[in-house]
């Protein structure tokens, strides 16, 4: 099974790396902010970084729409 994990980082990226029992062992990918703190969490992972911030910003909506678009069928989940 493929799994797709999104967060923000921080406190989202946290919570998620802490349900680890349930995905350690299935192909998945995570799509978060590129900082420092998901970068040192995820630096064994595969991660898709998305633009920030996301609410109040059309823009961003946006171009975050186009890249889920772009990854999921990448990973042929779409």
């Amino acid at each position: 099974m493929k799994i797709c994990l999104v967060g923000s980082s921080g406190g989202h990226l946290a919570h998620l790396n802490m349900l680890k029992p349930f995905w350690k062992d299935e192909e998945r990918f995570w799509v978060t902010f590129d900082k420092e703190d998901a970068r040192s969490i995820l630096k064994d992972e595969k991660m898709y970084s998305c633009h920030f911030p996301t609410n109040r910003n059309l823009k961003n909506l946006i171009k975050n729409t186009f890249l889920a678009i772009k990854v999921l069928k990448k990973k042929s989940l779409m």
